[in-house]
Parts: structure tokens; sequence; C-alpha cells
């Protein structure tokens, strides 16, 4: 039986501080497509979306 720590879970799903900060100037400063920054960093195409 696996034993998985919900916090540590959570904590591998959220967006770092720097992670948010690339998503947002790729996209606004340099124009990168959603999809192409969701290959770029391995998250969905939703996440970057919200950002």
């Amino acid at each position: 039986m696996l034993n998985i720590n919900p916090m540590l879970e959570a904590e591998r799903r959220m967006l770092t501080v720097d992670q948010y900060s690339y998503i947002r100037t790729a996209h606004r400063v340099y124009g990168k497509a959603i999809k192409q920054i969701a290959r770029e960093t391995g998250h969905s195409k939703n996440t970057v979306k919200k950002v």
C-alpha cells in the first residue's frame, strides 16, 4: 500500500514563484503561445492559462 502524504502531493503540484514568473513573462513579454509554454514547462494548458 502506498503511503502518500497529501501535503507533499499538493506541494509537488503547486507552481513555484519562479515558474509563475517564467510563464507570465514568456506569454506577456515574448508573446509565446499557451500551448508552447505548457509543452516547455510540463504543466497543462489550463494551468498555464490560469497564470
